[in-house]
């Protein structure tokens, strides 16, 4: 994936200097002699004061965003240590949750079905309850599993989202009065968390998507071995389209473990989410359909980018091509794209293989030698 420079984005500091201030440093400029300096002196004082304010402000929310961050990532290992330290994925007050609509709800239904004779009806009922147990255990085998991800420091807590956080965490601690459960039309079990309705599923989803990439890295690192030496040999050139589907046909970008490749290194350098944004490959990407969620970089409505649109993307609108992509209906666009930077990437190593073995002949003798000449 070529790349360009990034030209830096104009950074300045909000000092908080009023418009009576500024009125002052125009008023200073126009007067002469001791008026002047005067004038001048009380301005620069001015301006001191509100500099020093200013840039307090600023370091005070500055500290406040660090705090926040790091309460938000105490939170998040207190739940994983709390679910640890119960020894069983479920708190006792889930259970009790879970019991209760068994006695007092299904248990009912079965035993007027009983007295009732609609033994239909009863077996249909025994049935469902069967399917509940097994529904119960189910979640235990994933609230587990994403409990061993956290042991083994494989969550990307990083990039999750405020809403998959807080999901996470409640099912951890188990609070009274955070959830409560319920079964829905299909007979799934349902954790309600302020209205909003998570079934397994979801949860499922949430873990899939916030695992690091580690098999992804492990494998991608092990290509760029293989092509460094292919490089070194000097027995065949680069073959990119083929190295790129190579990449597509190993399955190692799927729609669960997109989010995590594009925003986590593969490789040891950048991430795909923060190079993609200068590259390219950018004008391959349907600005109609990103038009809708805020999109601004297409000004000329032609549904592409120009060299000029390109360069004045604004941070924001770059910010949304790289989230548009995580979304479903264009997984096989970002699945291209990053199969490209892929290959980009391993063409850099096969060509520094090829350059070690050019520029160093000596390594490579029968007396050097990790080839035969």
């Amino acid at each position: 994936m070529a790349q360009t420079t990034k030209t830096a984005a104009s950074r300045t500091l909000n000092f908080g200097l009023g418009k009576d201030v500024l009125d002052r440093v125009k008023e200073a400029g126009r007067t002469t002699g001791e008026d002047r300096v005067e004038g001048v002196g009380e301005v620069v004082s001015d301006i001191a004061g509100a500099a020093s304010k200013g840039l307090t402000d600023f370091i005070g929310a500055q500290k406040e965003l660090a705090d926040k961050r790091e309460k938000s990532i105490d939170a998040w290992e207190e739940g994983f240590e709390n679910a640890e330290a119960r020894n069983s994925w479920a708190s006792d007050g889930l259970f009790g949750k879970f019991q209760d609509l068994e006695n007092n709800k299904y248990k009912e239904e079965y035993l007027k079905a009983i007295n009732d004779g609609d033994q239909q009806l009863a077996q249909k009922l025994l049935k469902q309850m069967e399917g509940r147990s097994n529904k119960l255990q189910a979640w235990k085998a994933s609230v587990e599993n994403a409990q061993q991800l956290y042991k083994d420091g494989n969550w990307d807590f990083k990039n999750m989202t405020d809403e998959e956080k807080s999901i996470v965490n409640v099912l951890n601690n188990q609070h009274e009065g955070d959830y409560d459960i319920e079964w829905d039309e299909k007979g799934n079990m349902v954790f309600n968390i302020g209205g909003n309705k998570i079934d397994l599923k979801t949860y499922n989803d949430i873990v899939a998507k916030s695992i690091k990439p580690v098999a992804v890295q492990n494998a991608f690192l092990k290509i760029q071995d293989q092509y460094v030496a292919s490089g070194e040999d000097l027995k065949s050139d680069f073959d990119k389209a083929r190295v790129k589907q190579e990449i597509k046909a190993g399955n190692m970008i799927t729609r669960d473990n997109l989010r995590s490749i594009m925003y986590n290194s593969i490789d040891g350098g950048g991430t795909f989410a923060d190079e993609i944004k200068y590259a390219p490959e950018m004008n391959q990407i349907s600005y109609e359909q990103l038009s809708a969620e805020g999109f601004k970089g297409d000004t000329d409505g032609d549904n592409k980018l120009s060299p000029a649109e390109f360069t004045a993307l604004s941070d924001e609108d770059r910010d949304i091509i790289v989230k548009a992509l995580m979304e479903p209906e264009n997984f096989d666009l970002a699945e291209d794209l990053i199969a490209q930077w892929m290959t980009d990437k391993t063409e850099t190593n096969y060509n520094k293989g090829r350059t070690k073995r050019t520029t160093n002949p000596g390594l490579y003798t029968k007396s050097g030698g990790k080839y035969d000449e």
